[in-house]
């Protein structure tokens, strides 16, 4: 199945690829900051929304695909923050999975899960979740059997949070089991002092738990880094937030930004780079499509206070 799974992703990508008569532009390469002292480097995009009838966005989102792999120093990770597919469709799924696996980043691929990723609302969750976990296992070989989940990367912790029930679009259920689990692993994680990375679709404010609160679980601790997406805000200013230790780093919709004088399909393909050093972590807005650095997007944190 899994053999299958893969050759059929594959397959279908290459025929969309055919039929919108489009190759994987070449991207100019990029490195980190420091390449000599640079511990860990990845990269965060956000609401991928694939669908199956729409080639536009799947002919920017292998462009952008090459743009994240056109790093020097390669990936150590690369995280998509859920709304990876419109609807949760099997041919969205693998749409998704087979633009990423043709893109052979030869690095791990997390995915996060999100509400349309399960129906947004309209769909049976149970029945969604594990077509995401089946699609999610068999194209980037994660062995989860839950929507959340961590991985330890270059020595660092990973941490994957996922709603488990919803109310429409804008409350998003966790379990208390969730919520303990992951303050268990932080606290693991963070003994030692080094950064740790958690990555959800949705803000601490949208989700909502019996008898715990995100808010207190990620600000309990230093050094966390929260990704999140879901409300397809602007890369501006306010896309960054610092909570007691906390950085909340809150990523637009990836082709969310009208360029369209330089890009696919009027979009850009906007997300963040990361950048991992011994004293400090620099988070980066990045345009993968048309390969520049976004202005006033560079934010360097020291575990204590951040700058940009």
């Amino acid at each position: 199945m899994k053999f299958f799974t893969k050759t059929t992703a594959m397959f279908l990508a290459l025929f969309f690829f055919a039929l919108v008569g489009f190759s994987t532009p070449k991207h100019e390469s990029y490195n980190v900051s420091d390449p000599e002292n640079c511990r860990l480097s990845f990269s965060v995009v956000s609401d991928s929304h694939i669908e199956g009838n729409n080639l536009p966005r799947f002919k920017s989102f292998t462009a952008l695909l090459g743009g994240i792999k056109a790093n020097e120093r390669k990936n150590d990770a690369v995280v998509f923050l859920g709304d990876n597919t419109m609807n949760g469709q099997d041919i969205e799924n693998l749409l998704f999975s087979g633009a990423i696996l043709r893109a052979d980043f030869k690095t791990p691929v997390l995915a996060v899960e999100g509400n349309h990723d399960v129906g947004n609302g309209e769909g049976d969750y149970n029945k969604l979740t594990k077509r995401f976990l089946s699609y999610t296992n068999n194209a980037f070989d994660l062995g989860i059997d839950k929507p959340y989940y961590y991985k330890e990367i270059g020595g660092y912790c990973f941490i994957v949070l996922s709603s488990e029930w919803y109310e429409g679009n804008e409350v998003h259920g966790f379990s208390d089991e969730q919520l303990l689990w992951l303050d268990s692993v932080l606290q693991k994680a963070t003994v030692a002092g080094k950064p740790t990375f958690v990555f959800g679709h949705y803000t601490f404010w949208e989700v909502k738990s019996a008898n715990y609160v995100l808010y207190d679980i990620l600000t309990k601790y230093k050094n966390v880094f929260y990704f999140h997406g879901h409300n397809h805000a602007d890369f501006d200013e306010y896309s960054l937030s610092y909570f007691s230790g906390t950085a909340i780093i809150n990523l637009p919709r990836w082709d969310n930004i009208p360029d369209k004088e330089t890009s696919l399909n009027g979009n850009t393909g906007a997300g963040v780079f990361v950048e991992v050093y011994d004293d400090r972590v620099v988070v980066r807005g990045r345009d993968f499509i048309t390969d520049r650095n976004l202005a006033k997007k560079t934010y360097t944190f020291d575990g204590n206070n951040y700058d940009y």
